[in-house]
């Protein structure tokens, strides 16, 4: 694919920018591919802390009972349907998949031993999987989908925070590259020449959401806009060229 250039037919553009070469769709997905596995083990890091803080709130005692299972503490320490009792309540607030309805009418009359009881006799599963996504249930398993122990307002900061924080951070003033970008050898650069606020650079974040809203149709935009610009280059006057190793002007 031949590389294309910036079109200098924008409005108020720098003249700096014009000529220079615009990063190739292949790029440019590469770096976005690279940045989301820069971020995946921090997000669940995030998500996990956003499940241990949620229940620190609202189930304390289901916290207690949930390190006290997956740690090495003695068996005699604190009986494994006394455990499994704390966390009942959790499993049917969250409507666990596989959960017996007997749980669910045990703790509806306030018998948490015999919750416990019953609950011993599952094996208990917690993923990261969405929603729905549970696969083939085996008989005597229970899933906990770990982000449904987590309030939605508090969920979505778990998921989008970090990426937020990130995009935004790293793209605004001078720094204008992601560590993808960076590694990739692309830069966001405004019109007009001027470097990214912090607000601009949030503002270009939100655009992604955007793209997304567009179920991936947005990424036509690669090909069918003559500067290569997406929905949050768009809404945020910005453009991604090639760094100065990748320039070419016309001659």
């Amino acid at each position: 694919m031949a590389p294309r250039t910036l079109s200098a037919s924008f409005p108020g553009l720098d003249p700096e920018l014009a000529g220079l070469t615009l990063a190739s769709p292949t790029r440019r997905l590469s770096a976005f591919l690279l940045d989301c596995a820069l971020l995946l083990l921090p997000s669940v890091a995030i998500a996990g802390a956003a499940v241990a803080l949620s229940l620190w709130v609202t189930e304390p005692a289901a916290l207690r009972a949930t390190m006290a299972l997956f740690s090495n503490q003695p068996e005699d320490a604190m009986p494994v349907a006394e455990r499994l009792g704390a966390l009942a309540p959790v499993l049917v607030r969250i409507q666990a998949p596989g959960l017996p309805p007997a749980v669910a009418l045990a703790v509806e009359e306030s018998d948490l031993e015999r919750a416990g009881e019953l609950l011993s006799e599952y094996s208990i599963d917690i993923t990261l999987s969405p929603a729905g996504d549970v696969g083939h249930l085996e008989p005597g398993h229970i899933v906990v989908r770990a982000e449904r122990l987590v309030p939605r307002g508090l969920r979505s900061a778990a998921m989008f925070g970090l990426a937020a924080l990130y995009l935004t951070f790293l793209t605004s003033r001078r720094r204008a590259a992601t560590i993808g970008k960076w590694l990739l050898g692309i830069r966001v650069r405004r019109l007009d020449g001027r470097p990214l606020t912090l607000w601009e650079s949030f503002e270009r974040f939100g655009g992604y959401m955007a793209s997304l809203g567009t179920f991936g149709l947005g990424v036509l935009d690669f090909w069918r806009d003559a500067n290569r610009r997406l929905a949050h280059d768009q809404i945020s006057s910005t453009v991604v060229v090639r760094t100065s190793r990748g320039r070419r002007r016309p001659r």
